[in-house]
């Protein structure tokens, strides 16, 4: 069995999932559960990118959060 253990690597754990939301519904128009609203994903996304997306703009949110956890893979953060 595998363990996230640390602040930096649950938080990058909670970005990956979030993108990977949001592909999903960028591609499929699928929420990955309820309480996961477009709206809210979009919000987190903001939070964490600190950009501001438009409703819609899931794919751009996505691509962002790529880029912000290749980065954190490579300082280690």
């Amino acid at each position: 069995m595998t363990m996230i253990t640390g602040e930096d690597n649950i938080e990058t754990f909670r970005l990956i999932v979030l993108k990977q939301a949001l592909q999903m519904y960028a591609k499929f128009k699928m929420q990955a559960n309820a309480q996961l609203t477009p709206t809210k994903m979009l919000l987190l996304a903001s939070n964490a990118t600190g950009k501001n997306y438009k409703r819609g703009s899931h794919a751009q949110a996505a691509i962002d959060l790529s880029t912000m956890i290749e980065q954190r893979k490579t300082t280690g953060v």
